[in-house]
């Protein structure tokens, strides 16, 4: 078992302040069996916007493993819910559900160690994404993403990653949609 607490902060120079001086309360608990082939958690977030817009979202996950652990299947539910109606785009409650398939290499070729591809259908706004430390602090409702990780251990401790996806939004009240595609690389190192 773990648990963790998390916290977000944002200030940012939004001159409506609807996007300023965020705070986000998140904890998280998850569980993982004994061998290592199963797993489930739950996470929950507040989180205060100005003029009193509260955001609450769920998210329990369950993954497993199979081929000897070298692939992981894991499905996650987003449940979020705002207290105001007319900050969201008439919305009170959206879900969505992350699917992501991992698949874990020996390392031998290019000395890749895994590559991961993940899916998002639903509705979601206003998103923490515990994963990557992200708050999605607008309120455009997001439809669907996709997203590609590589990594690559260059040597015992050196590591590479490489990541891309593309997600699609839509925004109700300007009748609007549109997409943003992105590129992520990290090298990273342990002591």
């Amino acid at each position: 078992l773990t648990l963790s607490l998390d916290t977000f902060y944002i200030d940012n120079n939004d001159k409506t302040k609807l996007s300023d001086k965020v705070k986000v309360y998140g904890t998280h608990l998850s569980y993982l069996t004994y061998d290592k082939k199963y797993y489930a958690d739950l996470g929950y977030a507040y989180s205060d916007y100005y003029k009193g817009l509260t955001i609450e979202q769920w998210t329990p996950t369950f993954g497993f493993g199979f081929n000897k652990q070298r692939d992981w299947l894991q499905v996650r539910g987003y449940f979020i819910s705002s207290n105001k109606r007319n900050r969201t785009q008439g919305e009170k409650n959206v879900e969505a559900v992350d699917l992501s398939l991992t698949h874990y290499f020996d390392g031998q070729t290019f000395k890749l160690n895994k590559i991961k591809g993940s899916y998002l259908t639903g509705e979601r706004f206003y998103t923490v994404d515990r994963d990557s430390a992200n708050v999605y602090n607008l309120d455009d409702i997001q439809k669907e993403g996709f997203a590609l990780l590589a990594e690559f251990q260059l040597n015992e401790t050196i590591k590479l990653t490489v990541s891309g996806g593309k997600e699609r939004f839509i925004n109700k009240i300007l009748n609007d949609s549109y997409s943003s595609t992105y590129i992520y690389s990290a090298l990273s190192t342990t002591f």
